[in-house]
């Protein structure tokens, strides 16, 4: 049987974070990647600050587990730590 993986009380696996109309995650995901391209392309590898804000069971705590996800896995090739 399938499970319904989204719940406010816990984040979403990353591999199921999807777009949101009224949340437009892709706008997020893009201004991720823009700042880690800062971050990482600079001959000084730099830190890059993001502020995650939002009421309870938005998705926070998904979108920063999607970070991680996105920086250890589809940027593997720079050197990221967390």
């Amino acid at each position: 049987s399938k499970e319904n993986p989204f719940s406010p009380a816990f984040p979403v696996n990353p591999k199921y974070f999807v777009n949101r109309i009224e949340i437009n995650r892709i706008e997020i995901i893009d201004s991720f990647k823009r700042a880690f391209d800062r971050s990482t392309k600079t001959e000084t590898p730099t830190p890059d600050n993001i502020a995650i804000l939002g009421d309870w069971g938005i998705g926070k705590t998904s979108v920063l587990r999607k970070f991680e996800t996105m920086a250890l896995e589809e940027f593997r090739e720079r050197k990221t730590f967390l």
